[in-house]
């Protein structure tokens, strides 16, 4: 009899939300109160042991699919780089209700905010979009500020998901396997905005790590936070490496489409660069 697989605990989830909000900051991806991550947890969660301050709030979009489902998530001006030494006073848990409409906001006594980052309409629209079409009972989604790729979405090369994929993804082979399917785009649109969710969610079914332009980067990943984290951080090397070989003249072209190509056939993947 194979017995059913355990489900990470609260508290686990919560240390390793701070650990990935310590790397974050330490490849520059989310200066000051910015940058935000959220969990989509679809097995039963009790925190109040942990937030025992309730109050009801209205959700940004309904999702009546997800009642009884949790979210944890950054709060709105908290530092990522705080997270680590105290979770819960920069963290929340929402526990949706029935008809998906509204949802009970669990918050620490010290919490140092009293609503979800401003972004939460493009987390939930995400992670709803991602559970209807996967079925799948968790999902992370980490949205960062690195250096090097927000500089280079301001250039015009950048301005497709074409033309990021193909400018990043020559440089290593680590960036090809672990984001074989492309890197998506999302245009300019102001922070929290209904236009920017949209496209989000279009931009994240078929990419695990997309760009918002002149804003950074967002990533998704239904086995841990890590490894959406991961995926900010593999692109943003590759960022580097970019911007390594404009500052002196664009001396190489990077791996050619062969070594891309064989690349792909070792590790049994179809490489997507649109």
């Amino acid at each position: 009899m194979t017995s059913e697989p355990q489900h990470p605990a609260l508290d686990d989830l919560l240390d390793e939300i701070g650990e990935v909000g310590t790397h974050l900051s330490a490849i520059s991806a989310c200066e000051g109160a910015s940058s935000n991550i959220s969990l989509h947890v679809g097995w039963p969660l009790d925190p109040h042991r942990r937030f025992p301050v309730e109050r009801s709030i209205e959700l940004p979009e309904a999702v009546p699919d997800l009642a009884g489902h949790s979210f944890i998530v950054t709060g709105s001006g908290c530092r990522l780089r705080r997270i680590r030494e105290n979770p819960p006073a920069s963290l929340a848990v929402l526990s949706v209700d029935e008809g998906g409409m509204t949802a009970r906001l669990f918050l620490a006594e010290n919490s140092g905010f009293n609503r979800p980052t401003v972004e939460f309409n493009t987390h939930l629209a995400v992670h709803a979009q991602h559970a209807r079409s996967t079925g799948r009972d968790f999902n992370a989604i980490v949205h960062g500020h690195p250096l090097h790729l927000t500089y280079l979405s301001h250039l015009p090369d950048f301005g497709s998901a074409e033309g990021i994929s193909r400018r990043l993804m020559r440089w290593q082979a680590e960036t090809i396997v672990f984001l074989s399917d492309g890197v998506g785009h999302v245009p300019f649109f102001p922070p929290s905005t209904d236009a920017l969710r949209a496209a989000t969610v279009d931009a994240l079914a078929d990419h695990r790590v997309a760009v918002w332009a002149q804003h950074g980067a967002i990533a998704r990943s239904d086995e841990s936070v890590s490894l959406a984290t991961d995926y900010i951080d593999y692109l943003e090397t590759a960022a580097r490496y970019e911007v390594l070989n404009l500052a002196l003249g664009e001396p190489t072209a990077g791996l050619t489409a062969e070594q891309v190509g064989a690349i792909a056939r070792t590790f049994g993947l179809t490489v997507r660069l649109a």
